[in-house]
């Protein structure tokens, strides 16, 4: 049996914003992990782009996994939000890639997700969303099995601040995109794992980071230019790594400090959207992640974008 064969599926769920880039980059550099099939949802900007930047994506790297387009909205149909002002027009800081090639798979991301599901057999696939659940729900809704054929999932989304008995909550942009979406993830009772917008907010490249960055090769470069006009809010001296914190958890779950918490999410009321992390024994249960040494993440980042110099 070949070291592939032993290695983990994976499926991946984004939003092609600046940090998706990276946590593709990342995630297209490691060998752990089969990447089945890659998702491209409307969130951060639409389908359109987000599909697009995938393919370019998979074209600097030179890789062809299959991509689907996924929904266009949230299961309400309509789109309250996006964050073109946060990772720019493009979505990828403006930064223009080399077109790719690449053609999108036909299917309907949510039919494509479960072929490669069951294709893969019981519990052997995990997911890495790191954009709304709005594929996944659908997946779900459209059929019932599919959950017995997910190992787990691995969620960029939520958000709090330190953990206690009773966690003070905000909206995060993942879960506020299609709140229902994620109330048909938690209700499915799938092995969950969260790791919250304050990790990547505590693993932020800092401007030394990104000079490093900018300076180990023509690809990492790029990456570098994208953090430029990467607007995220929360990170005013540097740039936040939210999704990019997903890939290093599936690779490393041992350097992370984690609870395992009962999970809601609000649904009516100026808090909809909002996940709560609780010890109320009356939610379903997941895996919190809350801390994350930030030195060790930007040595590991930095290290493998000095081995992207075969791709200049």
């Amino acid at each position: 049996m070949s070291f592939k064969n032993l290695r983990r599926n994976v499926i991946i769920d984004c939003d092609v914003g600046i940090d998706d880039a990276f946590a593709l980059a990342l995630a297209f550099s490691q060998k752990k992990y089969n990447i089945k099939l890659i998702s491209a949802s409307c969130g951060n900007l639409n389908t359109d782009i987000t599909s697009r930047n995938v393919l370019d994506l998979e074209f600097l790297f030179k890789k062809d996994i299959p991509v689907v387009k996924g929904e266009s909205a949230p299961l309400s149909g309509v789109i309250t939000v996006n964050a073109a002002h946060v990772h720019g027009n493009n979505g990828l800081g403006n930064v223009i890639l080399p077109k790719g090639t690449g053609i999108l798979l036909k299917e309907l991301a949510y039919e494509a997700m479960y072929s490669e599901l069951v294709k893969n057999g019981k519990k052997g696939t995990d997911i890495w969303l790191l954009s709304a659940a709005t594929n996944i729900a659908k997946m779900l809704l459209a059929h019932k099995d599919a959950g017995e054929f997910i190992r787990r999932i691995v969620v960029m989304g939520a958000s709090v601040e330190g953990v206690s008995n009773s966690l003070e909550i905000y909206d995060e942009f993942n879960i506020l995109f299609d709140p229902p979406a994620m109330k048909i993830l938690l209700d499915s009772r799938i092995d969950m794992v969260f790791v919250p917008m304050e990790i990547g907010h505590h693993c932020y490249l800092r401007y030394q980071d990104i000079d490093k960055l900018a300076a180990l090769n023509n690809t990492s470069k790029k990456f570098a230019e994208m953090t430029k006009n990467y607007h995220d809010g929360h990170v005013k001296i540097g740039a936040a790594m939210h999704d990019a914190t997903v890939v290093y958890y599936a690779l490393y779950p041992k350097r992370f400090e984690k609870k395992y918490v009962f999970t809601h999410i609000k649904l009516e009321g100026k808090q909809v959207g909002q996940v709560e992390f609780s010890i109320s024994p009356n939610q379903t249960k997941t895996t919190l992640c809350f801390y994350t040494n930030p030195n060790k993440f930007r040595h590991w980042l930095l290290n493998k974008f000095k081995k992207f110099k075969k791709f200049d």
